[in-house]
């Protein structure tokens, strides 16, 4: 229950790296990390798989949501327990990019009737606790997630609720609305002030030009007077237009505060990875590094922490008071664009920043982080013998702008379908996966593909198991000496073992519109769509018990990981 409270509203299509459910009755795995799209109110939506992927049930019965107006099945576990519903097609408030088909996942029905035991529930947290904390305080959370937290409307939501979130929503909305617009009057009175400045100084060389040509005229007493009068004037009408502009550019200044184009983010070390603090925690340490003190306090997840601050460039640690644990901790400043380096595209939220001026960063990621823990498991979904020996994250600023272009370009041309985008295998056999890492303009090349079962293409699986035999490898041979005793004779025997590193590259790969076809080793490229709006962007197939895709073009994978495991042999 209490872990299952501290869950946020995500942003749709972020990392959910260590967060996964199982059925609350039967326990069975139901849901992995990569297949979240967002979690909302307590619920899990998931991007667009189905049913069979995740082993659920789909009640034959359809029932109309008259919220989101459209037809709705009950999910239930194999074990009869129902976990959520089931969404065939697009409903009324579904975000802009939003895949169909998806499910919703509910994991504790109606929050608000707890009553201090725990509720009827669907779905359940799974790891160790530890991990799974550090997970849920890693996630990205959404825009209106403070938004909708102050109506404490967990599980599902009923219409009167509802309307009052989405009237709030609109509030929010027109009260930004109303800031920019405060801005923008701020911005255009202080221009009008130094109009109005101007134009008293133009005022006054008239009045002296004027001055001059009455010194011709009049006696030099009534000049002196005159001048002086008129000095005067001018003194009164320049410090009452003054006084008028400044009041003007303070009431504008009271509406909306000055506005900063850089933000400040502290991050804590969770296993390797720099994870940013919540926002009110950020804002907590921010303002008490502001105002000079040492340490800054603040609770999060039920425990205390203190940060011991220190000046830029030195050292600082965050500490559990319970428990004396101390992580390392930075501040870093970056503009609202979140960009890294010298490119301008969104990066991944795991990434550590690069080095200036430097466009490769290879991150060995340590045992048991989030990261480590999401591979391993994926890596022994089909090979459950291997043991993951290291594990390399690839930041390659230009291959990843690349990339992501290529993904962009997918969206747009999708008609709403959206990207389709996979983690997938690839093996490279005697070539050394470090040459597709290190490359700065393709990465993944049509140049270097060799024709297999579909044509000349670059091939990616969903199963470590097929990728495993395309794996790169490099052995590693030791020695040693064995002492045997028989028949009351010392016997010795020199044995040697050979440790077989293998290495495969999981990728990102944008699919697209795809086609699933039979083996045709005449393919060059994908057919074309009988609606005629072009080819398909990606082939399918099925060999050795493995989906593959198929690529015929440079910059649709971008070579997220390189994976090293092990098999061990003796002779």
């Amino acid at each position: 229950k209490a872990l299952i409270l501290d869950l946020l509203s995500t942003r749709p299509g972020s990392d959910h790296c260590g967060i996964t459910f199982a059925c609350w009755k039967c326990g069975k795995d139901v849901l992995e990390s990569n297949q979240i799209n967002r979690i909302k109110n307590s619920s899990v939506w998931t991007t667009n798989i189905s049913a069979g992927a995740i082993g659920v049930v789909l009640d034959p019965k359809q029932d109309y949501n008259d919220i989101k107006k459209c037809a709705v099945q009950n999910v239930r576990c194999s074990c009869n327990h129902v976990l959520g519903s089931y969404y065939k097609d697009k409903y009324a408030d579904a975000d802009e990019d939003k895949e169909f088909p998806c499910f919703k996942f509910i994991t504790a029905w109606e929050r608000k009737k707890w009553n201090g035991d725990i509720p009827s529930m669907a779905l359940v947290l799974t790891g160790n606790r530890e991990h799974v904390i550090e997970s849920i305080a890693s996630l990205e959370v959404s825009d209106d997630w403070l938004l909708d937290k102050q109506f404490q409307c967990g599980g599902r939501v009923d219409k009167s609720t509802y309307a009052l979130v989405e009237k709030a929503k609109k509030l929010q909305l027109e009260k930004e609305e109303a800031e920019e617009r405060a801005r923008l009057a701020e911005m255009a009175a202080a221009t009008k002030a130094v109009d109005q400045i101007q134009a008293l100084a133009d005022k006054e060389k008239e009045i002296e030009e004027r001055e001059r040509r009455v010194l011709g005229a009049e006696s030099i007493a009534d000049a002196i007077d005159n001048l002086e009068r008129r000095a005067r004037e001018a003194e009164s009408l320049a410090a009452a237009k003054i006084a008028e502009a400044t009041e003007s550019v303070k009431r504008v200044k009271e509406v909306k505060p000055e506005r900063n184009n850089r933000r400040v983010i502290w991050e804590c070390n969770v296993d390797g990875c720099w994870t940013p603090y919540p926002s009110q925690v950020n804002a907590s340490i921010e303002k008490s590094m502001s105002n000079g003190s040492s340490k800054a306090n603040f609770s999060l997840h039920g425990h205390q922490y203190e940060v011991e601050l220190a000046p830029s460039g030195s050292r600082m640690f965050q500490r559990n008071i319970s428990t004396n644990v101390r992580r390392p901790v930075q501040r870093r400043e970056e503009s609202e664009d979140s960009t890294l380096g010298e490119t301008k595209v969104p990066i991944p939220r795991t990434w550590s920043r690069n080095a200036p001026g430097q466009n490769l960063e290879l991150v060995a990621l340590t045992e048991g982080s989030a990261e480590w823990r999401a591979t391993e498991t994926k890596l022994k979904e089909t090979l459950p013998s291997a043991k993951l020996k290291r594990l390399v994250r690839v930041q390659n600023l230009s291959l990843w702008e690349y990339y992501r272009f290529r993904e962009d370009q997918t969206k747009k041309l999708s008609r709403g379908k959206g990207a389709n985008v996979v983690h997938v295998w690839h093996g490279t056999r005697e070539n050394d996966p470090m040459v597709i890492c290190r490359d700065g303009k393709d990465g993944f090349m049509m140049q270097q593909s060799r024709a297999g079962m579909w044509g000349n293409g670059i091939y990616f699986a969903s199963k470590a198991s097929y990728s495993d035999s395309y794996a790169y490898e490099e052995q590693e041979q030791q020695g040693g000496l064995s002492s045997l005793f028989k028949q009351n004779r010392g016997l010795s025997s020199i044995f040697t073992m050979i440790t077989t590193h293998r290495t495969l590259i999981l990728s990102r790969l944008v699919v697209g519109d795809e086609i699933d076809l039979p083996s045709d080793k005449t393919l060059r490229h994908p057919p074309k769509k009988p609606d005629g709006n072009g080819r398909y962007d990606t082939v399918t197939g099925l060999t050795s018990g493995s989906k593959v895709y198929i690529v015929y073009e440079n910059g649709r994978a971008y070579p997220e990981y390189l994976v090293t495991y092990t098999s061990t042999t003796q002779e």
